[in-house]
């Protein structure tokens, strides 16, 4: 399956990229079972690490996932200030549309 994400549409909703990037993962990732029901119940509000359950090795792959889908560069100092989805999606927003 191909994802068909488009980087350059700016204002892109908290819902639309929530739904990205539960397909990133599920398209991209090779998950266990558990995770991939974790995927399935997240929401915005969901903690990023405990509730996606992925190893570090796996959380680097996703950042790099992201990055190849949004074309933009995911800093370490991004990482630390990632708690929750929403702050994920916040980021993509941020830096998809520049603000």
């Amino acid at each position: 399956m191909n994802i068909s994400i488009s980087n350059s549409t700016p204002g892109r909703s908290e819902a639309a990229l929530l739904a990205n990037l539960k397909q990133l993962a599920l398209e991209k990732l090779d998950l266990s079972p558990e995770q991939l029901s974790a995927i399935e119940r997240m929401d915005s509000d969901a903690a990023l690490i405990e509730t996606l359950q992925f190893d570090s090795l796996t959380q680097v792959l996703f950042m790099m996932e992201i990055e190849d889908c949004y074309g933009f560069t995911v800093e370490p100092e991004d990482i630390q200030n990632l708690k929750t989805i929403r702050d994920l999606v916040v980021l993509i927003q941020h830096r998809v549309t520049g603000t």
